[in-house]
């Protein structure tokens, strides 16, 4: 009797090594199983990966062919005439081809926008002639707060992320330096009252407070000035005012292209240049390069 019981718990104890290898082999075959499904997991999230930085990749080659085409345009236009005066008819059709090129980027990003918002677009868009006040001049024009919201333009946020090397005050040495050299007056009608004055404007994402941007400008020619080209605005102005002086003018343009190290040709290019190639808060929060460096580049990129 004694030898069957020992052999009855022999066979118990081989019962229960058997349920225990059975019970890991099952929890090995399931962690096994678990890291399958997790090596799948990780290569569909590494090829969603890779596509969306193809997607990426392509998308900014598109934007830097429209940005390298658009330069090349104006270049290739400005480059045609070597004189220093530009005729008012040139500089009205280049002020019409910019104004529709941005206009119609504005009409995209809306559409897109509205897409995103509402899921579908109207077939008959509203018109947009307050998006293209903004964009020339948005002093004086009671321009609705969603049109600057939609349009992107926060002049302060710009402001900060723009060269700020001078500043409107007494105890400025570069402010008092510039307006030294155009003898404490206007620098275009040497008046004595003036103000600080961007020549090449904030709302451009381009120039800022620096010597070669900040100019003494009386207040009235300023107020109309506003955000637009400078260049197709004193000629406007010229036409209405003919006692304005091209001399002081031609000075004027000279003093600033001297400061960028440029001559009164290749300034005009790089001026109008900023305002075909506007940048948006989150460009210059990505890639503050300065923007006569910009201009450069695109220069080498189109030669």
């Amino acid at each position: 009797m004694f030898w069957r019981k020992k052999g009855n718990e022999n066979n118990n104890i081989y019962k229960d090594l058997i349920i225990q290898m059975s019970s890991l082999e099952f929890e090995l075959t399931h962690s096994k199983d678990q890291i399958h499904n997790l090596e799948r997991m990780s290569k569909q999230q590494s090829e969603e990966i890779n596509q969306l930085k193809k997607t990426i990749t392509l998308l900014n080659q598109k934007e830097d062919e429209r940005n390298n085409k658009a330069a090349k345009d104006i270049m290739s236009r400005d480059t045609k005439s070597k004189k220093r005066r530009i005729t008012i008819e040139e500089l009205n059709a280049a002020e019409k081809e910019n104004r529709e090129i941005t206009i119609k980027v504005l009409k995209s990003e809306i559409i897109e926008l509205k897409r995103r918002l509402f899921g579908y677009v109207e077939e008959t868009q509203p018109p947009l002639d307050h998006y293209e006040f903004a964009l020339t001049n948005y002093r004086g024009i009671d321009i609705p707060r969603k049109a600057l919201r939609i349009y992107g333009y926060n002049r302060n946020a710009l402001e900060k992320l723009l060269p700020k090397e001078i500043k409107n005050n007494k105890s400025c040495v570069i402010w008092a330096k510039i307006q030294k050299d155009f003898g404490y007056g206007c620098a275009i009608t040497g008046i004595k009252n003036y103000d600080f004055e961007h020549f090449i404007p904030i709302h451009t994402g381009h120039g800022g407070a620096y010597e070669g941007n900040i100019i003494p400008m009386q207040a009235y020619l300023n107020s109309t000035k506003g955000n637009k080209n400078p260049f197709y605005w004193f000629r406007e102005l010229q036409s209405r005012r003919p006692s304005l002086s091209l001399k002081r003018w031609d000075n004027l343009i000279e003093y600033l292209a001297k400061k960028h190290g440029l001559s009164v040709e290749d300034y005009f290019e790089f001026v109008n240049w900023c305002f075909t190639n506007p940048r948006t808060i989150e460009q210059l929060q990505l890639f503050n390069t300065p923007s006569i460096e910009l201009w450069k580049r695109s220069k080498t990129i189109i030669t």
